[in-house]
């Protein structure tokens, strides 16, 4: 169904909800209960775990400790992906992992968008999902990860002809461990 939509150009705009409707009523019919959004974002990540040639690669990064940023623009609907190869040698990095998201609209500089973001963990030939999120205009999560690459797939969840964003990926700041008291 959602193949059919997408090449009918049933790309669920606020003017075709014919789509929309369609495809939640064919996963009710089948005892699935979600809603266009749950259904895209699933969708999405098994396109880009399965299909990743049908969403833009945006940049391949290499995490050394210092923070990264990535700015872009999504579509209505739209997604893409970045992937981020940490260097755990260089300086002994590793998580846990921030990710801080900004988006807004570019005329009207509006931040109520939706968005998702899907987590993925690279070891080896391996990739596993290791979060979801879904929110509106700005986030910040943390997550913890072992993997050598991360893989951030970010998609805009709204009716809108495109956004902007600006994405931070970093290390969680934390006070060092006080291992021991002296006498002093």
């Amino acid at each position: 169904h959602i193949h059919n939509a997408t090449r009918n150009n049933r790309t669920g705009s606020a003017n075709d909800t014919i789509g929309q409707d369609a495809i939640e009523k064919a996963f009710k019919d089948q005892g699935i209960n979600k809603t266009f959004k749950d259904i895209w974002v699933d969708w999405r990540d098994w396109i880009y775990t399965t299909y990743r040639d049908n969403i833009t690669f945006t940049t391949n990064k290499v995490f050394n400790g210092a923070p990264l940023t990535e700015a872009g623009g999504l579509n209505e609907w739209g997604t893409d992906y970045e992937k981020i190869r940490i260097n755990k040698t260089a300086l002994n990095v590793k998580g846990p992992y921030n990710i801080s998201f900004k988006g807004k609209h570019p005329i009207s500089g509006s931040t109520n968008i939706n968005y998702s973001i899907s987590i993925f963990g690279r070891t080896g030939n391996t990739i596993s999902k290791i979060a979801g999120l879904r929110f509106t205009g700005n986030t910040t999560f943390a997550f913890n990860s072992t993997a050598d690459e991360i893989i951030l797939v970010k998609t805009q969840l709204n009716y809108v002809s495109n956004t902007d964003y600006e994405l931070n990926f970093s290390r969680v700041n934390r006070p060092p461990n006080l291992t021991a008291i002296g006498n002093k």
